[in-house]
């Protein structure tokens, strides 16, 4: 992801201590700090997190009548994607929630999917979009659209986080619109850093603490990873 976690690690250390006004005298401050201790924090904080949409957007959970066995859930899936076992295995292994979601919404997400172009490899590479339902799926890319992220490939990590959090990061968006180059946050981070947009996501959606740090700070810090990059490569 090229910059992108240095980029992240920067934020974590000096986001509570930096202003817009003192980026450069505190460079050499920020290079004292220890990346690992900021890293074993964020571990800890994002294992213990709980994506609130596992709660409800999962088919019946909970009731031993519908649950499927791995075995059953395999040869289902091989059926709808046409893939090979081993392929199937992994995607189940990946996401073992799949064996308590029925085969109509399994079928219901690939065909969603198959019609906004998504190929069956990029299901395959994130077997957790096939838990959810088709409608709150296509409710969330609408969210993501009014944020001016209309690259479903590029997005599809941001359709992990709940309804309610991505609605409050809409409306973070549209109020920091006009300030934000590009119009939003993620586009800015992936010019800025010159990382791919997809890649930007990914880090977004597992720190989301940058959806919402304020604008001014967190163009400073991006400002300071460039000046260190360019001192460091000069």
């Amino acid at each position: 992801m090229g910059s992108v976690p240095v980029f992240v690690n920067r934020v974590i250390q000096i986001s509570n201590s930096i202003s817009k006004t003192n980026v450069i005298s505190r460079i050499p401050l920020c290079n004292r700090i220890s990346i690992r201790v900021a890293s074993q924090s964020l571990l800890i904080r994002e294992l213990t997190s709980v994506n609130d949409d596992d709660l409800y957007e999962i088919n019946d959970l909970y009731e031993r009548d519908r649950e499927y066995n791995k075995k059953a859930t395999v040869s289902m899936l091989m059926e709808l994607l046409e893939c090979p076992v081993k392929e199937v295995e992994s995607m189940v292994q990946r996401c073992p929630e799949l064996k308590f979601v029925s085969s109509k919404n399994m079928q219901c997400n690939i065909q969603f999917f198959k019609e906004k172009g998504v190929s069956e490899e990029v299901l395959y590479h994130n077997p957790w979009l096939l838990k959810y339902k088709t409608g709150s799926l296509s409710y969330k890319l609408n969210i993501l659209e009014k944020m001016k992220l209309a690259d479903i490939s590029a997005v599809i990590p941001l359709l992990q986080l709940p309804v309610p959090k991505l609605r409050n990061f809409e409306s973070l968006t549209k109020k920091e619109s006009r300030k934000v180059p590009h119009g939003n946050r993620l586009k800015y981070t992936s010019e800025k850093l010159q990382c791919n947009l997809e890649d930007v996501c990914k880090v977004f959606q597992q720190h989301k603490f940058l959806f919402t740090i304020p604008f001014d700070r967190f163009s400073a810090i991006m400002d300071l990873l460039l000046v260190q990059k360019k001192l460091q490569s000069g």
